[in-house]
């Protein structure tokens, strides 16, 4: 618990974490310690904390910042996160917007693949999705490339192509287009007049899911397998 404004749980998580870094430090001294500081978005509404808001995404930006400041390095992470119960608008938008804060500011790892309500209901196609989306965005970190060899290659391709008037046909377009530019494999980006009308995204998911386990014949021990319908069981008893 915290104040409700932004700076209020920002002070006090950091007089926290001070504070019990502090104590643990004290205690092992021989022993590397770390610590991380951040705070999260609360809906008065519902009682919960809201991952995937613009108000979190804020949050992680600034914690991402003040931890850097004490030394612990990026403490963030590209996730796809969301408080959508299923594979929708809001799961995108959400998704989208706090992994793209992720990656700009140099986190190194995605997570909350597939999940959806911050992690209670687990969707395959929402998984399929979110590694497109990752892809795209490994891209977007990448950025732009000016090269010494690009520069002295687009000049030779000016003087060959510029009285042409295209430079499709060029050699340094058929050899490195593939290189430079990301091509989807579940986004389609083509026209709509070029692409019939006819593309479904969701579908295509569904479709890679569908690929995906019947190339798997995976089976979980049965001893496993029983523990989980047991579990399963008392959770249909007890929260249907």
């Amino acid at each position: 618990t915290a104040p409700v404004y932004p700076v209020g749980a920002f002070i006090q998580g950091m007089a926290e974490s001070l504070g019990g870094y502090a104590i643990l430090h004290k205690a092992f001294p021989k022993v590397r310690i770390g610590f991380g500081v951040n705070a999260y978005h609360f809906d008065m509404h519902y009682g919960n904390i809201v991952i995937g808001s613009p108000e979190q995404t804020l949050m992680d930006l600034f914690s991402t910042s003040l931890n850097m400041f004490y030394g612990g390095g990026i403490h963030g992470h590209r996730s796809f996160r969301t408080m959508a119960k299923k594979v929708d608008a809001q799961a995108q938008v959400e998704k989208a917007s706090s992994a793209t804060v992720g990656v700009l500011t140099g986190a190194g790892v995605f997570d909350m693949g597939g999940k959806l309500s911050i992690d209670e209901v687990f969707s395959p196609v929402q998984l399929v999705i979110d590694c497109e989306t990752a892809r795209y965005l490994t891209r977007l970190a990448k950025g732009l490339e000016f090269p010494e060899d690009q520069i002295t290659s687009s000049l030779q391709a000016m003087d060959r192509c510029a009285p042409k008037g295209h430079y499709l046909s060029d050699e340094t377009t058929r050899r490195d287009h593939k290189n430079i530019y990301w091509a989807p494999s579940l986004f389609d980006d083509s026209l709509f007049h070029t692409s019939k009308g006819d593309v479904d995204i969701m579908e295509r998911a569904k479709e890679v899911c569908r690929r995906k386990l019947a190339e798997r014949e995976y089976r979980l021990e049965d001893e496993k397998r029983q523990k989980l319908d047991e579990i399963y069981r008392e959770a249909s008893r007890n929260l249907s």
